[in-house]
Order: C-alpha cells, then sequence, then structure tokens
C-alpha cells in the first residue's frame, strides 16, 4: 500500500494540532481559578460585597418580619399552631426589600415581560453587570465570547403567582418563570456563547454551580464564567411546607451550631462572582481577589432520609475538594460552614469536618455561618458564604457567629481542631502562610459541596509611573437620562468619599472598564476638583466649559470638515507634540515632506511669530494633517472628508487622495477651483450623513457649518456639529479632547486609550450602574412605599397623586395594578356621550393635520399616527427630518383628538374625514401614506376610501404595524402599548382626558373595521431589533404587504433613535415605486 505524501503532511499537521490543543488543555487543567468579579444582593441591605462585609463585621442581624409588598395573606398565612393546617408557625426571614422591583428598560425589556420574568431572572441580570463591572470588564466587549454562566436556582414560585394573573402574561409564562432561563436569559441578554446552566441541587447549588464553572474553565469550554445563586420567596410557601416538618426558627433566625438551635430561617438573597483562569486573569490585568483552589461535589446515596445528611458523605467530599487543591487538612485556617441550626445538621457537620480537618493537636480551625446574620438564602448561600470568606481574607479577621448562647452540646468539641466563632478573630496576612478557608453546602436532596478559597497571589508591585498632569476626559453614560445623572452623581460621590483616587485611575477605569451607553456627557479637565465639580453639573443637567451634556444628534456617517489656514498656531500645537506621541511622528513626517518647498522649518516656526505666508500656509496644513491622524488614532475614522477654502490640499492627503509630498508641492501652486463647503455639506446630508467633525484646533466653521445645515433644511441640533474651544485661553491638548467628548457624547466611537498610554493609569473599582427600578409584580397590591433611589418616570407609584381630569387619573391608576384591559371599557363606554359627528360637513373649523417639514411636494408625505391617548403627529418629526431628499411632510390629527372636538359617530365617519384631510393635505400632488402602529390599518383604510373616489395613493408604508385576527391578541397588544406610553408620559403632557376619550371612542368603533384590499403598494416596516421583543405579545407582520423591509428598532423608537435609518428604508422604497410598472406610479 502506498501513502500519498499530500494525505501525510496533512496527517502531521492535524496530529500537530491536536497535540498543541492536548499541551493546552493540560495547561490549563492545573491552572487556578482566580474570582476578579463579585455583586450581591442579601438582606439588611446588603447590596453590595462591602455593604455585605459590613453587616457581617458589625454583628448585625437582618432577619424582619413577612414582606408587605407581595400581596402575601398575612392573616391567611400565620398561625402560631405548627399543627395547623395550611399555616406557617413563623412570620419572621430574610427578605430582600427591592426584590419586587426592576429596571427592565436596561436590559432593554419590556413591561409585560418584566411582569412575567421571575424576579430571580431579574435579580442575574443586574448581579451579573455589577459583578461584570466591578472586574474591570466592559459587558459589552463579551458579547459573542465562550462566557458560561453558572447559576444556581432552587424555586420557581413566582409562576404559581404569574398563572393567576395569566391574562398579563400570555405568551410570556415560559420563558419567565421556567429554570432553564435563569441561566438562559443572562446569556441571551449579554451574548455569552459558553455553556449556561442552571443548577438546582436546593440548598447547595449555587456552590455546585462554582464547582462545574471552574472545571469548565479548566477544560477550556469557557473562557471567562459567570457563577453565582439566586433566591427570591414569590409566595409564603417554603414556610407552610417546613411548617408541617417542625424544621424552622419561630423567630426565624439560625442559631447555627449553637446549644439552642431551633430551626433554620428562610432567607432570600443573590451573589454573583465572575471567575478567570489565574493565568489568563494576570494576562488581562484583572484585579484578583482570591483564587478558588480546588473544589469537589458528591452525594449521599442512600442515606438515613431523603433529606437526611450523611456525615461520610461531606468527610468525603471536604478530602475530595482538598485532593483537587493539592493541599493538606493543616493548610486551611477556616470554613464557612452549612449551618443550616437544625438539631440534626448542624452536629453531622462538626463531625464530618473534625475527621476531614483533623487533630486537636493542630492550630484551630474556626468554624462560622452566614446563616446567623441573614437567614437560610437556599440556592444563593454557597456564594455569599465566597463572598464572606473573601471579605474576610481582605479584611483580615474573622467574623462572629451570631446568636450562639454556647456551642451545641451534641458535638465532643475536644475531639479535632474545629472551633466555633463565638467573637471575632484577627486573620492576619503572613509572608510565612498562604491564608485559606473552606466553603460548605449540603443540599436537601444530598448533592454536597465543598470549595477551597485562598487569598490572592502577592501584586506585582506597581511600577512607578511618570507625572500624571494634563488634561482627562472622565466619561459617564446612562440608558436612560435619568440613569446618566444617577451615574454622574454616584460617581461624584464615591470621588469625595476617595480623596486619594488619582483622577488619571478614575479616567482610565471609566473609559476602559464601563459599557458606553446611549446617552452620554463627559468631562474635561485637569484637576480633581475640575473633575468632580463637572460631575455635579452632569447630574444636574447644566453645561458648561469642559463639561459636555448629551445632544440629540445621533450619527451615523461621519464627515472630517478640514478648516482653511487662519495664520495663527496657538502654542496649544506645542503642547500636543509634547503629549501626543501619533500628532508628533506625523508633524515629523510633515515636516519632511514640506521641507524642499519652504524656507523654514515648519516645527521650528510652530507656535513662533508669523513666517512668510508660504511658511504659514505650510504650517497650518501641517497642523491640520497631523490633527486628522490624531483624530485616527483615537478611533476616529471619517466616511467623508470636506475642507473649507484654503484647506483643500490637506483634506485630499487626509482623504488619501494625495500623498504628502505630491500635496507639498501643489501648496506652491495657485489654488485650483473647489466645491463650496455649504454644496459639500448639503450633497453629504443628502446622503445621510449627521457627523460633521471640525478638527481644527480654533471655532472658525462652527457658524459655517450651521447656516450650511440650516440651509439645506435641517435642524442643526439633530446634527452633530463640534465646535473647537482652542485659543488664547485654551490650550491645545485640552482643546483637542474636548472636541474629541463632543463627538463621543454626540454617538461617535472614540478609543481613549491613547490618552493614557505611557502615564501608568491604573483600573480602580468605580460604583456599579445605578437601576433606576420600578416597581414589577403580578399581585393587585401595590402598597406606598418610599423609593432609596433615583426612579425613571413610569407608572406612578402606590398612593402618589398626579395632574389630571378624572379618566387620566382612572387610567393611571390601572396602569399602576395592571388593569388597563379593564379601565379602557369605561372609557369606550364613557365616549358614547360626547359630542360626534356623522359626517365630515360636521368638522368646519376642527384641526385637520399638521405641516411637520416642508420641502419638495413631489412626493408628499401624509402620516398617521395612531389612535392611543399619547399618540399624534409629534411621533413623526425626527422622521420627516430625516427623509433624504426633504419632502413636504404632514401627518394627520386624527378625528376626536385635541380639546372639544367631536368624535366620530362610526369607523366610516372617521375614515372619510381622514380621506378629506389627506387628499388637503397632499393638494393635488403625488403623495405617499405612511401610518406607524395601527395607524398603518387607517392609512390603509384611507388609501381604499380614496382610490373609490378616483384619488389614488402612490403607496401605503405601514411601519411596525401589527397584523392580529384574536381579539385576545389585540386587547393584549393594546394594554402593553398603552402601558409603554403612560411610561414615557409620566407627567400627562400628552396622555389627557380628551385624547383619552378620543381613544376610547376609536376602540369602541374598532370593532366595524375590517381588512380591505387596495391596488398600491404597500410596504411593512418591522422592528428587529433583539430589544423588539420588548413585551409585545405577537408577531408584527403585515401579511398583506408585498414588500417587507426590517429596521434594528423597537416599536418606538423606530420613529425616535432609529428614524434615520426608517427614512432611509422609506426613501429607498418611494424611488422603487416611482421607477416602478405603470400602475405603481
Amino acid at each position: 500500500m502506498t501513502v500519498d505524501n499530500h494525505d501525510l503532511v496533512a496527517a502531521l499537521r492535524a496530529a500537530m494540532k491536536e497535540n498543541a490543543r492536548l499541551k493546552r488543555r493540560n495547561a490549563t487543567a492545573d491552572d487556578p481559578v482566580a474570582v476578579v468579579g463579585m455583586a450581591c444582593r442579601y438582606p439588611g441591605d446588603a447590596d453590595s460585597p462591602a455593604a455585605l462585609w459590613r453587616l457581617v463585621a458589625e454583628g448585625r442581624d437582618a432577619i424582619t418580619g413577612f414582606p408587605e409588598d407581595r400581596g402575601w395573606d398575612m392573616d391567611a398565612v400565620y398561625h402560631p399552631d405548627p399543627a395547623h393546617p395550611g399555616t406557617s408557625y413563623v412570620r419572621t426571614g430574610g427578605f430582600l426589600s427591592t426584590a419586587t422591583e426592576f429596571d427592565p428598560r436596561f436590559f432593554n425589556v419590556g413591561r409585560r415581560d418584566a411582569l412575567a420574568m421571575d424576579p430571580q431572572q431579574r435579580l442575574l441580570l443586574e448581579g451579573t453587570w455589577e459583578a461584570l463591572e466591578e472586574a474591570g470588564i466592559d459587558p459589552d466587549t463579551l458579547r459573542g465570547s465562550a462566557t458560561g454562566v453558572f447559576a444556581g436556582a432552587m424555586f420557581q414560585d413566582y409562576a404559581w403567582v404569574a398563572r393567576s394573573r395569566a391574562d398579563q402574561v400570555a405568551g410570556r409564562w415560559g420563558t419567565g418563570t421556567l429554570g432553564s432561563f435563569v441561566s438562559g436569559r443572562v446569556a441571551y441578554t449579554f451574548g455569552f456563547e459558553g455553556p449556561a446552566l442552571t443548577v438546582d441541587t436546593a440548598c447547595s447549588s449555587s456552590l455546585v454551580a462554582t464547582h462545574l464553572a471552574m472545571q469548565s474553565l479548566r477544560r477550556g469550554e469557557s473562557s471567562l464564567a459567570v457563577v453565582g445563586g439566586v433566591t427570591v420567596l414569590a409566595t409564603p410557601s417554603v414556610f407552610v411546607e417546613f411548617s408541617r416538618q417542625r424544621a424552622l426558627s419561630p423567630d426565624g433566625r439560625c442559631r447555627a451550631f449553637a446549644d439552642a438551635a431551633d430551626g433554620t430561617g428562610w432567607a432570600e438573597g443573590m451573589g454573583v462572582l465572575v471567575l478567570e483562569r489565574l493565568s489568563d486573569a494576570r494576562r488581562n490585568g484583572h484585579r484578583v481577589h482570591a483564587v478558588l483552589r480546588g473544589s469537589a461535589i458528591n452525594q449521599d446515596g442512600a442515606s438515613n432520609g431523603m433529606t437526611a445528611p450523611n456525615g461520610p458523605a461531606q468527610e468525603r467530599v471536604i478530602r475530595a475538594a482538598l485532593a483537587d487543591a493539592g493541599l493538606s487538612a493543616a493548610d486551611v485556617d477556616a470554613v464557612e460552614g452549612h449551618g443550616t441550626a437544625t438539631t440534626l445538621g448542624d452536629p453531622i457537620e462538626v463531625q464530618a469536618l473534625q475527621a476531614a480537618y483533623g487533630d486537636p493537636g493542630e492550630r484551630p480551625l474556626w468554624l462560622g455561618s452566614l446563616k446567623s446574620n441573614i437567614g437560610h438564602t437556599q440556592a444563593a448561600a454557597g456564594v455569599g458564604g465566597i463572598i464572606k470568606m473573601i471579605c474576610a481574607l481582605r479584611a483580615e479577621r474573622l467574623p462572629a457567629t451570631l446568636h450562639v448562647d454556647r456551642p451545641t452540646g451534641k458535638v465532643d468539641w475536644s475531639r479535632g481542631r474545629v472551633r466555633l466563632l463565638t467573637e471575632e478573630r484577627a486573620w492576619p496576612r503572613t509572608d510565612e502562610r498562604v491564608r485559606r478557608a473552606g466553603v460548605s453546602s449540603f443540599g436537601a436532596s444530598g448533592t454536597n459541596a465543598h470549595v477551597i478559597v485562598e487569598e490572592p497571589p502577592p501584586s506585582e508591585r506597581p511600577a512607578s509611573r511618570p507625572s500624571t498632569g494634563g488634561p482627562l476626559v472622565w466619561p459617564v453614560s446612562g440608558r436612560m437620562p435619568s440613569g446618566l445623572a444617577a451615574q454622574a452623581r454616584r460617581l461624584g460621590e464615591w470621588v469625595r468619599a476617595h480623596p486619594d483616587a488619582d483622577p488619571l485611575d478614575v479616567a482610565f477605569s471609566l473609559a476602559t472598564t464601563r459599557a458606553t451607553l446611549s446617552h452620554r456627557a463627559a468631562v474635561v479637565g485637569r484637576t480633581r476638583d475640575d473633575l468632580w465639580a463637572g460631575l455635579d453639573r452632569v447630574a444636574a443637567g447644566q453645561a458648561a466649559p469642559g463639561v459636555l451634556l448629551p445632544t440629540r444628534a445621533r450619527p451615523g456617517s461621519v464627515a472630517f470638515v478640514v478648516p482653511g489656514p487662519d495664520g495663527r498656531h496657538p502654542d496649544g500645537v506645542r503642547e500636543l507634540l509634547a503629549a501626543e506621541p501619533a500628532f508628533a511622528r506625523r508633524m515629523e513626517e510633515c515636516a519632511e515632506a514640506l521641507a524642499p518647498y519652504t524656507d523654514g522649518n515648519v516645527l521650528d516656526a510652530v507656535g513662533e511669530a508669523p513666517g512668510t505666508p508660504a511658511l504659514e500656509r505650510a504650517v497650518s496644513f501641517a497642523v491640520t494633517v497631523s490633527l486628522a491622524a490624531l483624530w485616527r488614532a483615537y478611533g476616529v475614522e471619517p466616511d467623508a472628508v470636506l475642507a473649507a477654502p484654503g484647506g483643500e490640499a490637506a483634506a485630499e492627503v487626509i482623504a488619501g487622495r494625495r500623498t504628502l509630498t505630491e500635496a507639498a508641492r501643489a501648496l506652491t501652486e495657485a489654488p485650483a477651483d473647489a466645491e463650496p463647503l455649504a454644496e459639500s455639506v448639503r450633497a453629504r446630508l443628502a446622503e445621510g450623513f449627521q457627523a460633521f467633525l471640525d478638527i481644527g484646533l480654533r471655532p472658525t466653521l462652527t457658524d459655517a457649518l450651521t447656516a450650511a445645515v440650516s440651509a439645506a433644511g435641517g435642524d442643526p441640533d439633530d446634527f452633530l456639529i463640534t465646535r473647537p474651544t482652542g485659543g488664547d485661553a485654551t490650550p491645545g491638548h485640552t482643546a483637542f479632547l474636548r472636541s474629541l467628548a463632543q463627538a463621543h457624547v454626540g454617538g461617535v466611537r472614540v478609543d481613549w486609550r491613547p490618552l493614557f498610554d505611557g502615564r501608568g493609569a491604573r483600573a480602580v473599582p468605580l460604583p456599579t450602574y445605578p437601576f433606576q427600578r420600578q416597581r414589577y409584580w403580578l399581585t393587585e397590591r401595590a402598597p406606598e412605599r418610599t423609593p432609596d433611589r433615583p426612579a425613571v418616570p413610569a407608572g406612578p407609584a402606590e398612593g402618589e397623586t398626579r395632574r389630571g381630569g378624572t379618566y387620566t387619573q382612572l387610567l393611571r391608576r390601572a396602569h399602576v395594578e395592571h388593569a388597563i384591559s379593564e379601565a379602557v371599557p369605561l372609557l369606550a363606554a364613557a365616549s358614547r356621550f360626547q359630542p360626534s359627528f356623522a359626517s365630515t360637513a360636521e368638522l368646519a373649523g376642527s384641526a385637520r393635520s399638521v405641516l411637520v417639514a416642508d420641502g419638495a411636494p413631489d412626493p408628499v408625505v401624509v402620516c398617521v399616527p395612531s389612535f392611543l391617548a399619547g399618540s399624534g403627529p409629534h411621533q413623526f418629526a425626527r422622521l420627516a427630518a430625516e427623509l433624504r431628499p426633504r419632502l413636504r411632510t404632514s401627518a394627520l390629527v386624527l378625528p376626536g383628538f385635541g380639546r372639544s372636538a367631536p368624535l366620530p359617530k362610526s369607523w366610516s365617519a372617521a375614515v372619510d374625514a381622514m380621506a378629506e384631510a389627506t387628499a388637503e393635505a397632499a393638494g393635488g400632488a403625488p403623495f405617499f401614506l405612511v401610518g406607524h402602529s395601527v395607524g398603518g390599518l387607517m392609512a390603509r383604510a384611507v388609501a381604499e376610501r380614496l382610490l373609490r373616489s378616483g384619488t389614488r395613493a402612490r403607496g401605503v408604508a405601514m411601519i411596525d404595524t401589527y397584523d392580529i385576527d384574536d381579539a385576545e391578541e389585540r386587547e393584549a397588544l393594546f394594554v402593553w402599548a398603552m402601558s409603554e406610553i403612560l411610561d414615557r408620559d409620566p407627567t400627562g403632557v400628552v396622555v389627557n382626558d380628551e385624547n383619552l376619550m378620543a381613544m376610547g371612542a376609536y376602540v369602541r368603533l374598532y370593532a366595524e373595521w375590517e381588512p380591505v384590499e387596495v391596488d398600491v403598494p404597500t410596504l411593512a416596516v418591522r422592528a428587529v431589533a433583539p430589544e423588539a421583543s420588548h413585551g409585545a405579545p405577537v408577531d408584527p407582520t403585515w401579511k398583506a404587504a408585498d414588500a417587507a423591509e426590517p429596521v434594528p428598532a423597537d416599536h418606538f423608537s423606530i420613529l425616535e433613535d432609529r428614524a434615520p435609518t426608517t427614512a432611509r428604508v422609506l426613501g429607498a422604497w418611494f424611488d422603487r415605486v416611482r421607477t416602478d410598472s405603470p400602475r405603481r406610479a
């Protein structure tokens, strides 16, 4: 048999690749696992690891009465007799004060999804974000990575609550409440592509999840792991169930390992760790909180009972964890015990520890339990124990275990080295010994886990760093405007509380370890006082020099605008030469290219008195070309380069149309005629450009650019036009950074890393994102509660009063109580008794349409809003402004909307009125109809009515219009959309009694609507972004359309932030229809 050389070479290559893979796997198999990030929420308002440690170190007890915000019937649940059926003899526990709250907008979750979603999913989403931020990892950078999710969760009793309100969660119940979605929701939301597992081994769930995550990292399945556990008690059922077994402490407190132990006490909590192989953590520069040296899991098997603990199994799992860590029992100083305070379980656990951890002649093994402070958090207990021990390592002390009268008498404490922590003990760091602790969790179903936590290895001594003078940028952002303000406020408070924090390190951390969210601001300054004062202004929404606030602009394409020579070169250029290597390198290249054509050295002439005109032109050319290189060094790449008069040569180099040498030669020639800047801007606007970045240091082009945008029919506030601030009072480097910050705030992607090159900046642990939470809980009761944090305006809180008429207050109250579907029939009924019209002749004087944007009348665009209160012509303003070329665009005022406007008596009367208004707005010109939401159905009805009278629309575009036959789905859609509108209008600006009456009439008349066939082109524009599953209960597909185009948006942003994309889609379709068959002309 002969072997082909090609096959032999291929086989050898494959073998070498496999050998390399095995080597990598073997190298990681023994790599310890590092904890690089932590987050938690436990009873006692322990909403961070630091807060949890304060609670434990201060010896506080977090047990309280049953929560009053979950609809629990206290009178029916509690009975002091343990034998009483269906009741609990306990009415205290460890509860989370914010378990009913969530910030759905931050995670692009709609109202219905938020209500249907198990609060355990919601907590884990927030905990994951916080843990990644605490780790110094921008969560957005992990999208598409092999990050794994390992979540412990054991209760799904929110499913019972959700099932009782099935009308509100139809189509969302499964994804909202099934256990698999606890981990799956995190992976989906963050875009993680490693393993995603929900682990339910009862009380040991989170520690078993930690073990599995460690294995996944060592096997190379995961590059990073988010691991944790979560427990929220949506109902009191676990109290009722364990009351039958008489297993609960009557006062809800865990007297762990105490002689007075009288049962466990249930609690809630959430803990999240971010794990990484230690070698990767060091390479990535992540701070290591602790090392998880080893772990093990096993099972009780056929022991004394299904839920009875098995001492020998516990001993075996501890020995296996020590073996996995390569340690002996003497290498461990302390154990965070399971310690549920049951009279059976605690003695068995102590005896297993005694057997596994050695004889009394060795140093003590200190035993404690977090459950004595906060209760038994069940699936979140193990990870809470890890967080507690990491904090203890950092604080160099072991906290006392509470509620111990004396150690349990059911154990011979003299037999081993185990000692109960009845008082705080010092745990100092020494050079002779590495400090370690074991953490135990033993599940009621028999699955046991033990993890060895080790203090982090000594960090490398930071190298001395050069002087950190010079300007800095502190970028901050929020998902919503309120989130941005709260973020700035929280950061300002942190800066005040940490006077030793270096502004350079804060800037570096904000720029490189935080996600850039949609609402942005930035502070540019040189001193700590500059920066924190700027944060105060951001929080208050006050602009100032060096304080850049959010703009209306959300650019797509970016243009560099090159200034002409102004005969002056600020001293700041020399500052840029010293501070920015990319600028200096390009200046040197320019100087070399220009040398043969100038009568002096360009670099020497910078900042000096004006020289000859030729030298001045050369210096200006070099500075401008070098500034463009500097913008590019910070990651800003233009899609076009425009030039002011005199800047053409530099623009051609920047755009890559000429080399430096060619441009240097051309500077000696008379300039060729160039396109005026205004015409260049107009052309770019027609192509959809929205960002015009003046790359100079002085504000010489701002007025010209603003005038050019206005002359082209645009609102300058809708576009990003940077305004340089350089001059005698502002150094060049500061001026450049302010311009860069303007671009960043306006939506341009900026890479801030060059600002920190060579400056020795270090990441510091900044405060995490201030979620803007609101109540989302499926109960009829929502008692008044004073919020302890800023909140996104949404529905009113219980007991809150608002301005507005009777109907407005009625609907807002229904919104709070999740009962809009019950309130709308009342509005519909009330609308019958309002003034009405049966024919259009009765509408004299009523508003018909509003001119939203003026422009060419070929074609005219007529927009039709939804009939939901809060909708109207104002919704189309952004879309109209984005249409290119600018077209005359009107929007109908639906009959009945507005003060004292009569309501239509029939659907036909409403369509007749809209048809007349449309013809009037078109003025005889060709026209397209554009409808949003249910306005798409009305636009189609108007087109059919006009066609009957001999007027043909060129086409009908239906923007995110839902095609629903089922009455229940239609009602669910209405409730969802109205809820979103109320959330967006918290102060009643557009939702008022008059509009609610009109909406009620249309809801009533909608029963008369029937689909119509219309012989005009129809386009369905659909919102298809991941966040478009924002709670809309149905698939937004209009079957009658003969064309469909997707837009990455949700139901509302399709006319707001995503309006430029929607406008481009419509513009392209208008062009296609106009050039299509005669039928469509």
